[in-house]
Protein backbone atom coordinates (compact mmCIF):
# COMPACT_ATOMS: atom_id res chain seq x y z
CA UNK A 1 0.00 0.00 0.00
CA UNK A 2 1.54 3.47 -0.64
CA UNK A 3 1.27 5.98 2.37
CA UNK A 4 2.51 8.49 0.33
CA UNK A 5 0.07 11.51 0.38
CA UNK A 6 -0.09 13.50 -3.12
CA UNK A 7 1.73 16.48 -1.22
CA UNK A 8 4.59 14.20 -0.41
CA UNK A 9 5.16 12.59 -4.13
CA UNK A 10 7.36 12.93 -6.08
CA UNK A 11 6.21 14.28 -9.19
CA UNK A 12 8.17 15.67 -12.51
CA UNK A 13 6.83 17.15 -15.58
CA UNK A 14 8.94 16.49 -19.16
CA UNK A 15 7.70 16.98 -22.68
CA UNK A 16 4.09 17.38 -22.06
CA UNK A 17 4.12 14.04 -19.12
CA UNK A 18 3.66 14.35 -15.96
CA UNK A 19 5.77 11.72 -13.73
CA UNK A 20 4.47 10.57 -10.76
CA UNK A 21 6.78 8.44 -8.45
CA UNK A 22 8.87 8.22 -11.75
CA UNK A 23 5.17 6.98 -13.45
CA UNK A 24 4.79 8.25 -16.36
CA UNK A 25 0.74 10.32 -16.27
CA UNK A 26 -0.78 11.76 -19.69
CA UNK A 27 -1.34 15.36 -19.33
CA UNK A 28 -3.59 16.55 -21.98
CA UNK A 29 -4.84 19.16 -20.41
CA UNK A 30 -1.34 20.65 -19.46
CA UNK A 31 -0.55 20.48 -23.02
CA UNK A 32 -4.01 22.70 -24.05
CA UNK A 33 -3.58 24.89 -21.51
CA UNK A 34 0.33 25.63 -22.85
CA UNK A 35 -1.41 26.44 -26.43
CA UNK A 36 -4.04 28.82 -24.88
CA UNK A 37 -0.98 30.56 -22.77
CA UNK A 38 0.78 31.21 -26.19
CA UNK A 39 -1.97 33.67 -26.98
CA UNK A 40 -3.26 34.79 -23.76
CA UNK A 41 -1.23 37.77 -23.23
CA UNK A 42 -3.55 39.29 -26.30
CA UNK A 43 -6.74 38.19 -25.14
CA UNK A 44 -6.85 41.00 -22.26
CA UNK A 45 -6.96 43.49 -24.82
CA UNK A 46 -9.95 41.96 -26.62
CA UNK A 47 -13.00 43.62 -24.18
CA UNK A 48 -11.09 47.13 -24.45
CA UNK A 49 -11.45 46.42 -28.31
CA UNK A 50 -15.41 45.69 -29.35
CA UNK A 51 -17.02 46.62 -25.50
CA UNK A 52 -16.00 50.07 -25.82
CA UNK A 53 -19.71 51.29 -25.64
CA UNK A 54 -20.54 49.10 -22.70
CA UNK A 55 -16.92 50.38 -21.04
CA UNK A 56 -17.72 49.39 -17.45
CA UNK A 57 -17.96 46.30 -18.44
CA UNK A 58 -14.97 46.04 -20.77
CA UNK A 59 -12.88 47.16 -18.23
CA UNK A 60 -13.57 44.39 -15.59
CA UNK A 61 -13.89 41.64 -18.32
CA UNK A 62 -9.81 43.09 -18.99
CA UNK A 63 -9.25 42.70 -15.56
CA UNK A 64 -10.68 39.20 -15.11
CA UNK A 65 -9.44 38.01 -18.42
CA UNK A 66 -5.92 38.84 -17.41
CA UNK A 67 -6.00 37.30 -13.82
CA UNK A 68 -7.18 34.17 -14.90
CA UNK A 69 -4.04 34.64 -17.78
CA UNK A 70 -2.00 35.16 -14.48
CA UNK A 71 -3.31 32.35 -13.02
CA UNK A 72 -2.85 30.13 -15.96
CA UNK A 73 0.53 31.09 -16.27
CA UNK A 74 1.64 30.04 -12.91
CA UNK A 75 0.05 27.08 -12.91
CA UNK A 76 1.91 26.12 -16.13
CA UNK A 77 5.32 27.20 -14.57
CA UNK A 78 4.22 24.96 -11.29
CA UNK A 79 4.72 22.73 -13.55
CA UNK A 80 7.63 23.31 -15.77
CA UNK A 81 5.85 24.26 -18.74
CA UNK A 82 6.66 28.03 -18.58
CA UNK A 83 9.96 29.30 -17.40
CA UNK A 84 8.27 32.61 -15.59
CA UNK A 85 5.91 32.76 -13.09
CA UNK A 86 4.84 36.36 -14.21
CA UNK A 87 4.65 37.56 -17.69
CA UNK A 88 4.89 41.15 -17.82
CA UNK A 89 2.06 41.99 -20.63
CA UNK A 90 -0.60 40.12 -17.83
CA UNK A 91 1.10 42.25 -14.74
CA UNK A 92 0.41 45.76 -17.23
CA UNK A 93 -3.48 44.14 -18.35
CA UNK A 94 -4.09 43.76 -14.60
CA UNK A 95 -2.93 47.09 -13.27
CA UNK A 96 -4.83 49.09 -16.13
CA UNK A 97 -8.23 46.53 -16.02
CA UNK A 98 -7.91 47.11 -12.11
CA UNK A 99 -7.60 50.83 -12.32
CA UNK A 100 -9.80 51.57 -14.50
CA UNK A 101 -12.52 49.30 -13.11
CA UNK A 102 -12.32 50.82 -9.98
CA UNK A 103 -12.37 54.56 -11.57
CA UNK A 104 -15.36 53.70 -14.21
CA UNK A 105 -17.50 51.52 -11.46
CA UNK A 106 -16.73 54.67 -8.95
CA UNK A 107 -18.43 57.31 -11.11
CA UNK A 108 -20.67 55.61 -13.70
CA UNK A 109 -21.54 59.46 -14.51
CA UNK A 110 -18.27 59.63 -16.47
CA UNK A 111 -19.16 56.73 -18.77
CA UNK A 112 -18.62 59.41 -21.94
CA UNK A 113 -15.57 60.41 -20.80
CA UNK A 114 -13.98 56.91 -20.28
CA UNK A 115 -15.42 55.82 -23.55
CA UNK A 116 -13.96 58.25 -25.68
CA UNK A 117 -10.85 58.41 -23.64
CA UNK A 118 -10.11 54.69 -22.82
CA UNK A 119 -7.86 54.45 -26.02
CA UNK A 120 -5.15 57.17 -24.83
CA UNK A 121 -5.53 55.88 -21.37
CA UNK A 122 -4.67 52.50 -21.66
CA UNK A 123 -2.21 52.77 -25.06
CA UNK A 124 -0.33 55.42 -23.58
CA UNK A 125 0.48 53.40 -20.26
CA UNK A 126 0.95 50.39 -22.52
CA UNK A 127 3.67 52.40 -24.12
CA UNK A 128 5.52 53.23 -20.88
CA UNK A 129 5.22 50.10 -19.28
CA UNK A 130 6.81 48.31 -22.20
CA UNK A 131 9.47 51.39 -22.82
CA UNK A 132 10.04 51.16 -19.29
CA UNK A 133 10.93 47.31 -19.37
CA UNK A 134 12.51 46.99 -22.15
CA UNK A 135 14.70 49.79 -20.61
CA UNK A 136 15.18 47.95 -17.20
CA UNK A 137 16.65 44.91 -19.50
CA UNK A 138 13.23 42.88 -19.75
CA UNK A 139 11.61 43.61 -22.64
CA UNK A 140 8.48 41.76 -22.82
CA UNK A 141 8.91 39.61 -25.52
CA UNK A 142 11.62 37.82 -23.81
CA UNK A 143 9.06 36.15 -21.50
CA UNK A 144 7.52 34.62 -24.96
CA UNK A 145 10.97 33.86 -26.81
CA UNK A 146 12.12 32.40 -23.09
CA UNK A 147 9.33 29.77 -23.50
CA UNK A 148 10.04 28.90 -27.09
CA UNK A 149 14.12 28.49 -26.54
CA UNK A 150 14.88 25.62 -24.06
CA UNK A 151 18.59 26.07 -24.07
CA UNK A 152 19.53 28.95 -21.44
CA UNK A 153 22.86 29.06 -23.40
CA UNK A 154 21.07 29.79 -26.74
CA UNK A 155 19.65 32.63 -25.15
CA UNK A 156 22.21 34.97 -24.49
CA UNK A 157 23.54 34.78 -28.37
CA UNK A 158 23.83 38.16 -29.63
CA UNK A 159 21.23 37.57 -32.37
CA UNK A 160 18.51 36.10 -29.66
CA UNK A 161 18.67 39.17 -28.26
CA UNK A 162 18.74 41.19 -31.61
CA UNK A 163 15.68 39.40 -32.37
CA UNK A 164 13.99 40.02 -29.35
CA UNK A 165 14.79 43.69 -29.14
CA UNK A 166 13.70 43.99 -32.96
CA UNK A 167 9.77 42.56 -31.99
CA UNK A 168 9.67 44.17 -28.98
CA UNK A 169 10.54 47.32 -30.98
CA UNK A 170 8.28 46.72 -33.39
CA UNK A 171 5.12 46.32 -30.53
CA UNK A 172 6.60 49.51 -28.89
CA UNK A 173 5.82 51.57 -32.21
CA UNK A 174 2.55 50.09 -32.80
CA UNK A 175 1.57 50.91 -29.37
CA UNK A 176 2.82 54.06 -30.03
CA UNK A 177 0.68 54.67 -32.96
CA UNK A 178 -2.49 53.33 -31.18
CA UNK A 179 -1.99 55.97 -28.54
CA UNK A 180 -1.43 58.94 -31.05
CA UNK A 181 -4.35 58.02 -33.22
CA UNK A 182 -6.49 57.80 -29.58
CA UNK A 183 -5.75 61.70 -29.07
CA UNK A 184 -8.13 63.39 -31.70
CA UNK A 185 -11.42 61.61 -30.39
CA UNK A 186 -10.24 62.50 -26.75
CA UNK A 187 -9.51 66.16 -27.25
CA UNK A 188 -12.55 66.70 -29.16
CA UNK A 189 -14.50 65.07 -26.37
CA UNK A 190 -13.06 66.99 -24.10
CA UNK A 191 -13.95 69.92 -26.07
CA UNK A 192 -17.37 69.44 -27.97
CA UNK A 193 -18.75 66.63 -25.79
CA UNK A 194 -19.86 62.98 -26.39
CA UNK A 195 -21.73 63.53 -30.14
CA UNK A 196 -18.81 65.77 -31.97
CA UNK A 197 -16.58 62.93 -30.63
CA UNK A 198 -19.18 60.69 -32.57
CA UNK A 199 -17.30 59.83 -35.79
CA UNK A 200 -13.62 60.07 -34.44
CA UNK A 201 -14.66 57.54 -32.09
CA UNK A 202 -16.02 54.77 -34.63
CA UNK A 203 -12.71 56.08 -37.20
CA UNK A 204 -10.51 55.33 -33.77
CA UNK A 205 -12.74 51.99 -32.60
CA UNK A 206 -11.81 50.92 -36.25
CA UNK A 207 -7.94 51.93 -36.12
CA UNK A 208 -7.67 50.39 -32.78
CA UNK A 209 -8.01 46.98 -34.24
CA UNK A 210 -6.57 47.34 -37.63
CA UNK A 211 -3.40 48.67 -36.17
CA UNK A 212 -2.84 45.83 -34.00
CA UNK A 213 -3.81 43.01 -36.70
CA UNK A 214 -1.03 44.47 -38.87
CA UNK A 215 1.52 43.77 -36.23
CA UNK A 216 0.95 40.21 -37.57
CA UNK A 217 1.92 41.61 -41.19
CA UNK A 218 5.32 43.84 -39.75
CA UNK A 219 6.38 40.83 -37.63
CA UNK A 220 5.99 37.64 -40.98
CA UNK A 221 8.02 40.87 -42.93
CA UNK A 222 10.62 41.03 -40.01
CA UNK A 223 11.39 37.34 -39.94
CA UNK A 224 11.48 37.10 -43.76
CA UNK A 225 14.22 39.90 -43.73
CA UNK A 226 16.00 38.30 -40.94
CA UNK A 227 16.24 34.99 -42.35
CA UNK A 228 17.54 36.21 -45.69
CA UNK A 229 20.13 38.61 -43.97
CA UNK A 230 20.81 37.09 -40.45
CA UNK A 231 24.70 36.35 -41.84
CA UNK A 232 25.39 40.51 -42.96
CA UNK A 233 23.32 41.51 -39.50
CA UNK A 234 25.39 39.43 -37.49
CA UNK A 235 28.80 40.69 -39.33
CA UNK A 236 27.52 44.17 -39.43
CA UNK A 237 26.40 45.16 -35.84
CA UNK A 238 27.09 41.75 -33.57
CA UNK A 239 30.90 41.12 -35.00
CA UNK A 240 32.83 41.73 -31.63
CA UNK A 241 30.02 40.20 -29.79
CA UNK A 242 29.18 36.88 -31.34
CA UNK A 243 33.29 36.50 -31.96
CA UNK A 244 33.16 36.99 -27.75
CA UNK A 245 30.39 34.64 -27.71
CA UNK A 246 31.89 31.73 -30.09
CA UNK A 247 34.98 32.15 -27.50
CA UNK A 248 33.07 31.27 -24.26
CA UNK A 249 31.18 28.34 -25.81
CA UNK A 250 33.05 27.19 -28.54
CA UNK A 251 31.15 23.60 -28.85
CA UNK A 252 27.82 25.34 -29.32
CA UNK A 253 25.68 25.03 -32.35
CA UNK A 254 25.96 28.80 -32.90
CA UNK A 255 28.80 29.17 -32.82
CA UNK A 256 29.38 26.93 -35.84
CA UNK A 257 26.39 28.57 -37.63
CA UNK A 258 27.89 31.77 -36.94
CA UNK A 259 31.75 31.42 -37.36
CA UNK A 260 34.30 33.77 -38.51
CA UNK A 261 36.35 33.06 -41.04
CA UNK A 262 40.48 34.75 -41.02
CA UNK A 263 38.74 37.58 -42.88
CA UNK A 264 36.31 38.22 -40.06
CA UNK A 265 33.51 37.65 -42.42
CA UNK A 266 30.33 35.10 -41.10
CA UNK A 267 30.75 31.82 -42.82
CA UNK A 268 28.00 31.43 -44.88
CA UNK A 269 28.56 27.91 -45.00
CA UNK A 270 28.10 27.10 -41.95
CA UNK A 271 25.20 24.34 -40.52
CA UNK A 272 21.86 26.40 -42.17
CA UNK A 273 19.88 24.26 -40.03
CA UNK A 274 20.66 26.14 -37.08
CA UNK A 275 18.64 29.00 -36.77
CA UNK A 276 18.00 31.79 -33.71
Amino acid sequence: MNNQTPSTQNVEVEQGECKINNQTVDTPVLDVLVKISCYSSILPVIPLLFLSNYIKIGYLLTFIIAATCMALNLVLYKFNKTKSPFKTLDVMFIIIGGALTIAAWSFPEKNDLFKNCSGIITNSILTVGVGVTWLLGHPFVKDIVTDKIDDPIKMTHPMTKFVIHAVTGIWFIIFILLTLVSIPDAVVYLNSGDKAAGTLYTVTTILGIAIPLSGAIWMKLFFLYFKANKENIAERYYKVEIDEWNTRYPEHELAAAYASNSNGVVDENADENVTV
